[in-house]
């Protein structure tokens, strides 16, 4: 496999390798580790709150287990008038961990911010959000004390940012529209990888390929220019069309709804030597990008629907978070070792959600503690991964919980 990426000023075609066996791997039961009242209770916390209506949200994964379920809209059938192709307003909340529960009222601060769904912090203190289609920075950290931001066209459904080692740029994924950017801090794009630009990478579950440019089509016949996701999802005549999308202000900053996107590129952050680690929601794998040698090393596959691939000390080299299977894989640095903890026989399920599976993220927060957001629990699980211990926290039953950061 193979893929191009997109700016003109880095047109080198990417070769893809299978790095995925192992010589070693060993995996855990999250159950098997001890309870501890005390981890983490000195600790403090960003929470990064998606949207502040996950009483609706819970409605309709129930709606996943009944025959009425459209895998393609995301929605039950009998629920039509649902959609989650929008922004959401959400929360940015700062914590000590010390609590019994995680809301508002034992909060030390919380802002309204659109869905916010990254965060990264330079040594300055200089703060970068990824709230919806844009990116806000903050000299303190402080929500309420934004000094710029940056937007673009082709930002939509931002999922993710982090700085580069020298503080300049930062790296986003813009994920409804199958885009790595990285950006400088005026605002301009400095390096782009456009998933669109090479079979199967631009084809979605529905068989409909898309492409930026007419240009980029060759010899195809073009059926569609800047479809709606609706005629997209909807329109029987579009099954399997070629679609050119060149006006991404069409998509009001939403891009294409998540099942329509073909790979849905969900984080983005940078490895070792200028490395870019990405995943791939739609194709259940995580990517090293060499952007030097023009390689992308798949880290691993068989996942399913997974998030945040970081660099992380524990086997000194990688962590990556297996979302529907419920699982969190560490990974040496040479790919050659591995260690999986399980934590889906995790009880405590909400009514109806009991077959649910969603580790929305995994994030290290200290030295030797980690922390696992479990939607279908509504609670937060903290962790020790050497001393084998862990802690729940419970949140606000309307928190749809994103990610939590140190």
């Amino acid at each position: 496999m193979r893929i191009d990426s997109g700016e003109t000023h880095d047109m080198r075609t990417y070769t893809f390798h299978d790095a995925t066996e192992r010589t070693y791997s060993t995996g855990h039961n999250i159950l098997d580790y001890r309870e501890d009242p005390g981890l983490g209770r000195e600790s403090n916390a960003t929470i990064l709150v998606k949207w502040t209506n996950q009483t609706y949200h819970d409605e309709n994964l129930r709606a996943m287990f009944t025959p009425n379920w459209d895998a393609v809209a995301g929605i039950s059938r009998t629920n039509s008038w649902r959609h989650r192709n929008r922004y959401y307003a959400g929360l940015i909340v700062k914590t000590s961990l010390g609590v019994d529960c995680l809301d508002e009222k034992n909060a030390e601060t919380s802002h309204s911010m659109s869905q916010p769904t990254g965060i990264d912090s330079r040594k300055d203190g200089l703060t970068a959000y990824a709230c919806a289609d844009k990116i806000l920075f903050s000299p303190t950290g402080e929500p309420d004390n934004l000094i710029s931001e940056i937007s673009h066209p082709t930002f939509a459904r931002l999922h993710s940012v982090e700085f580069n080692q020298q503080g300049d740029r930062v790296l986003t994924s813009s994920s409804s529209l199958d885009l790595i950017h990285e950006v400088d801090l005026d605002g301009n794009i400095t390096w782009t990888l456009d998933l669109w630009r090479d079979t199967p990478f631009n084809t979605n579950v529905l068989g409909q390929k898309f492409f930026r440019s007419k240009a980029a089509v060759g010899g195809m016949s073009i059926v569609a220019h800047n479809p709606s996701v609706v005629a997209l999802k909807d329109d029987e005549k579009l099954k399997d069309a070629v679609c050119v999308l060149d006006d991404p202000a069409t998509y009001d900053g939403l891009g294409l709804s998540t099942n329509l996107t073909p790979v849905f590129i969900n984080t983005a952050a940078y490895g070792n030597n200028g490395e870019v680690l990405t995943t791939s929601f739609h194709r259940g794998e995580a990517w090293v990008i060499n952007r030097s040698l023009g390689q992308i090393a798949i880290a691993a596959k068989a996942m399913r629907n997974p998030h945040g691939f970081h660099l992380d000390p524990f086997l000194d080299g990688y962590m990556v978070t297996d979302t529907g299977n419920e699982r969190l894989s560490f990974m040496s640095s040479d790919l050659e070792e591995e260690r999986t903890i399980d934590f889906s026989t995790l009880d405590d399920r909400k009514p109806g959600l009991e077959k649910a599976r969603w580790l929305q993220y995994v994030t290290r927060l200290d030295e030797a503690l980690y922390c696992a957001v479990i939607s279908p629990r509504q609670k937060i699980t903290l962790f020790d991964p050497a001393r084998k211990v862990r802690r729940d926290i419970p949140f606000d039953p309307e928190w749809g919980i994103q990610l939590v950061a140190p």
